[in-house]
């Protein structure tokens, strides 16, 4: 068993976008492989730093669907993925660093963040992901 599966209520009724979560979630069970068998800081740092720079992606892809379909809230969805960011490049310092008991904290908060961000906010931007594609 993983430490974090894809389940049908997580999607956001967009294939593309729903595939980057599914591999979002890969990166993280990554993560969580490299720390449960105590490899090497510098692991962890490349698990991680493959996380940031794939959400980097597959927030600008996100965000050109949410132009696409015209969703009204992107701007704020835009600020909440750069508030994401600004948290994970805190969290990679710290991890460099080796402060005590971040791995940890790291693992539980990408679990939290995705599940919280798919559910609360970007699953929003569904009924207007799915009427564009019905119109088109």
């Amino acid at each position: 068993m993983s430490f974090y599966d894809w389940t049908d209520d997580l999607s956001v009724g967009h294939h593309g976008i729903d595939d980057q979560h599914k591999q979002l979630i890969d990166l993280i069970n990554r993560y969580h492989d490299t720390l449960a068998r105590k490899a090497a800081r510098s692991a962890l740092v490349a698990d991680f730093k493959a996380i940031a720079e794939f959400a980097i992606r597959h927030f600008r892809d996100e965000e050109a669907e949410m132009t696409r379909c015209q969703y009204p809230q992107r701007e704020r969805h835009k600020i909440i993925h750069k508030q994401l960011l600004d948290r994970v490049g805190t969290l990679g310092q710290q991890l460099v660093k080796g402060e005590a008991g971040i791995e940890m904290q790291i693992q539980f908060f990408l679990k939290s963040w995705l599940t919280a961000h798919i559910k609360g906010i970007d699953q929003q931007y569904s009924p207007y992901v799915n009427r564009k594609a019905s119109a088109a």
